[in-house]
This record gives structure tokens, sequence and C-alpha cells, in this order.
């Protein structure tokens, strides 16, 4: 984290870092829903401030559910919680339908999670499981889960589509 100082940060500022360096922080969304300024947010990122209460709860409430889930994981860390966001739209390839290659996509990015979680823990294997890396193998485990329910969901929704389309009956019987 050169970009930091190299100062230790907490775990909170860390994964909000982490998320900034991967495009997930909507900036723009947390300061038109919360009121707070550009560098306010950016002292959060860098670790040089912690947020009260009531402004995580708004930055939280601007923002992605990967991000959510990221915060909520930062405070959930070492407890028994879990959390997870299950998609409301079933079109998860947002082609317009709701078809078998929406479960299929679903499903192939929570194996894609799977496998970049894997990496990460092999990676860090010889290392002291900290704050921070817990929290980043929860959130890659919750983004899987979140996947995986998504293709049952298509699944699920696709056989209770099939079986309320009745069979056609004959109109007389042949005798």
């Amino acid at each position: 984290m050169g970009d930091t100082n190299d100062k230790e940060l907490t775990v909170l500022a860390e994964t909000l870092h982490r998320l900034d360096d991967d495009g997930a922080i909507d900036i723009h969304a947390a300061k038109a829903y919360t009121g707070i300024s550009r560098s306010t947010i950016n002292r959060w990122i860098n670790g040089d401030r912690e947020p009260g209460f009531r402004h995580i709860k708004q930055f939280f409430l601007s923002q992605s559910p990967r991000v959510q889930l990221a915060i909520l994981n930062v405070f959930s860390a070492g407890t028994n919680w879990t959390h997870t966001d299950l998609p409301t739209d079933l079109d998860i390839n947002g082609d317009g339908q709701v078809d078998t290659d929406d479960a299929l996509d679903a499903l192939i990015i929570s194996l894609d999670v799977v496998s970049d979680s894997l990496k990460q823990i092999r990676k860090s294997r010889n290392s002291k499981f900290t704050d921070v890396l817990t929290a980043d193998l929860c959130e890659r485990i919750d983004r899987l889960v979140t996947h995986a329910v998504a293709g049952k969901s298509v699944i699920q929704f696709l056989n209770l589509q099939n079986n309320s389309r009745r069979a056609a009956r004959p109109l007389a019987s042949r005798r």
C-alpha cells in the first residue's frame, strides 16, 4: 500500500482502500447520499480518519451490495455472523430473459470466486491470518455463496415456470 505512506491501517481503512483500488466504491453516490465531502471520504479510504457510526451507515447505504458486504464483514469479523446479499433480479447476464444461461453464468461466477479465494489462501498460507486477510476471504466466500444461490434461484424459477405450463388436453377422446 505505497500510497498510504506505509502507515498501519485499520481493517476498515484497509478494506475501503482495497475496494477503492478495485473501483468498487462510488464516491459520487456517497457524496450525494451522505453530503460528506469527497476529501473526507478519501481520508477514510487512506486511513487518515475513521468515520462515525452515522456516517459509515450513510456511506454503507449509498454503495453497491459488494461494498456493503465487505463493510459488514469488517464489523462482524471474528464472530459467527455471516451475511449474504441475494440478487432479486434473476437475469444475471442482463439479456432481458431468465433462462438456463443465467443459471450457468451465476454458477460460473461462483466458481471463479472459488478459484480466486483458493489462490488467495494458498498465497497467504504461510502468513498469519490477520483481520484484513480474514475480512477479504470472508468477502470472497460470501460472493461465492451469493452467486451459487443466484444460480440455484434461477434453476428453481425455471422449474416453476415449466411446471406452470399445463400440457394441452385432447378436445375429444378417440374411440
